[in-house]
């Protein structure tokens, strides 16, 4: 495909620095971090500025981090990220370095280095809701509803952290609250996702627990699909068999 020079922007414009006077640029760590680059060459020249003091900086270690770790350098991705929380605090190689340590199955480091992301900022939908769902993998519904509690109200309301202030609220009992989530509309649900039905089932499962003095048992759950089918408007069950298996919500929505 032919690319014009009029089709470069904003979002290249620091590997033109980069590539034309060997400096990457640095920017507050509250930005975004930009757009990330992984090729071969491009980490031979951010490596190059690197070395050559031009871009010691804390965006620069981040990108060789992405870099390193796209290229199989696990080790080399860790060193980067820890070199560029050195050189200032940001929440984008703490939340880095937490999938590392999730990936070695330490789930509650994991969580303390995203605790201290959100905590660093900025309160980024994709990463407060990263977080919640180490949280919930982890059972400390007290600590994520503080956490959700204390985010901005546009951030809270983004659609992926509503579905998951429902899943709090219904730990609590505070089943309005799941009520008026599940009243809302939501336009990131995925064919096939069962988030919300989940939901829905769980709510009257706990309701009709508590009001009979039983557990949610096998039987409880299949009488609750019976005589309480989920609204069409958040059923995108693919069947309308079983599917009580949950799928982490996906932090698409800005």
């Amino acid at each position: 495909m032919p690319f014009d020079e009029a089709d470069l922007g904003e979002d290249q414009q620091p590997w033109l620095e980069l590539l034309n006077t060997g400096v990457f640029p640095e920017r507050a760590p509250q930005d975004d971090p930009g757009q990330f680059m992984v090729q071969e060459q491009w980490r031979g020249l951010l490596e190059d500025s690197i070395d050559g003091g031009a871009s010691d900086h804390w965006l620069a270690w981040l990108h060789l981090g992405v870099m390193r770790m796209e290229a199989g350098d696990s080790d080399g991705a860790q060193a980067a990220w820890e070199t560029s929380l050195e050189r200032a605090a940001n929440a984008w190689a703490l939340r880095n370095l937490s999938v590392i340590r999730s990936r070695a199955g330490d789930d509650a480091a994991a969580a303390d280095l995203l605790a201290q992301a959100v905590e660093v900022g900025p309160p980024a939908v994709a990463l407060v809701a990263e977080y919640a769902q180490v949280l919930l993998k982890l059972e400390r519904f007290e600590t994520l509803d503080a956490v959700l509690a204390a985010l901005p109200q546009r951030v809270r309301d983004a659609e992926r952290l509503c579905m998951v202030a429902a899943r709090v609220a219904l730990h609590f009992d505070r089943f309005e609250e799941v009520e008026q989530v599940l009243a809302r509309e939501f336009a990131t649900i995925r064919e096939g996702e069962i988030t919300l039905s989940d939901i829905w089932f769980a709510l009257h499962e706990r309701r009709l627990a508590l009001a009979e003095g039983v557990q949610v048992d096998d039987a409880l759950k299949a009488r609750v699909r019976r005589e309480f089918p989920p609204p069409y408007e958040i059923d995108f069950r693919m069947s309308q068999e079983g599917g009580d298996e949950y799928i982490p919500p996906q932090a698409t929505d800005a």
